[in-house]
């Protein structure tokens, strides 16, 4: 079953189908959003080169997003369009920049030997796999804490950055399409209780943190003051203290601190004053 935007988008659809270049395919839908494909000689570079191309001619990420990859071990590359900023005629005229820039690219990087594509007669769609590349991994954490915060920023009130958050505590890259140039191959994750994120070999944090943030929160609410030893300067949160209050089942093997935000609760030592 379609999602609204899916929805909204397909009604759009026929600004694609009824314009596809020779050897171009429509894909279906990536998340929201409906997806042309392409089989080229060279994913990666071809890809750079058109992405450099559209960006040139005001095509923005928003409008359109270039994602290389390979299937059936034939290099392809994907375009996949948000329909709301384009009419027939844009959509039309940003497909045949896409086809003259490969066929250019390719043609002239083989010696003027001409440029072809390998059309596909398989209605099934096959399993594909990303191909690792600076081009498509440049996405960084700082990248992705600007992503989430414009996108709670355009949240509606009483709806929360939690929305984003799969059951492993891994981000959905698929909400955040609008604000970051690419999807990331590496995961994020986000803690539900500080919104601190992650990468890859932080996951193990999330989870814990959320823990003892609740755990924080409801000693405050029944003591009025933060679960820390006298004197301790680095406001470390005093996990054994809040076993013995049975709030939390087990003292986790990571240390955390009390910072200055709302009795919000950090991994990393602050300094001491």
């Amino acid at each position: 079953m379609l999602s609204k935007e899916a929805e909204i988008q397909q009604t759009y659809e026929y600004f694609l189908t009824n314009h596809l270049p020779e050897g171009f395919t429509f894909y279906g839908y990536e998340g929201d959003f409906p997806t042309v494909k392409v089989t080229v000689k060279e994913a990666l570079e071809t890809a750079k080169v058109v992405e450099a191309e559209l960006r040139l001619n005001s095509y923005s990420n928003d409008m359109v997003e270039v994602e290389p990859y390979e299937e059936d071990e034939f290099p392809v590359i994907r375009f996949i369009f948000d329909l709301l900023f384009f009419t027939e005629e844009q959509t039309k005229a940003c497909l045949l920049l896409i086809a003259r820039t490969i066929y250019t690219f390719e043609n002239a990087s083989t010696n003027k030997e001409k440029s072809f594509f390998f059309p596909f007669f398989k209605s099934k769609k096959k399993e594909t796999k990303a191909v690792d590349d600076k081009f498509k991994d440049e996405i960084t954490k700082e990248d992705v804490i600007k992503a989430v915060r414009k996108f709670s920023d355009n949240l509606p009130q009483g709806t929360y950055r939690t929305i984003l958050v799969n059951d492993d505590y891994s981000i959905d890259f698929s909400q955040l399409r609008r604000y970051l140039p690419r999807t990331p191959t590496q995961k994020f994750y986000l803690s539900k209780e500080t919104y601190d994120i992650f990468e890859e070999h932080e996951k193990h944090i999330p989870p814990l943190m959320d823990k003892v943030q609740k755990a924080v929160d409801q000693y405050v609410k029944e003591h009025n003051e933060y679960p820390t030893l006298p004197y301790d300067h680095l406001r470390r949160v005093n996990t054994f203290l809040l076993v013995q209050e049975h709030l939390l089942e087990e003292v986790p093997n990571i240390e955390f601190y009390i910072t200055n935000y709302d009795g919000l609760i950090t991994h990393v030592k602050t300094k001491e004053k």
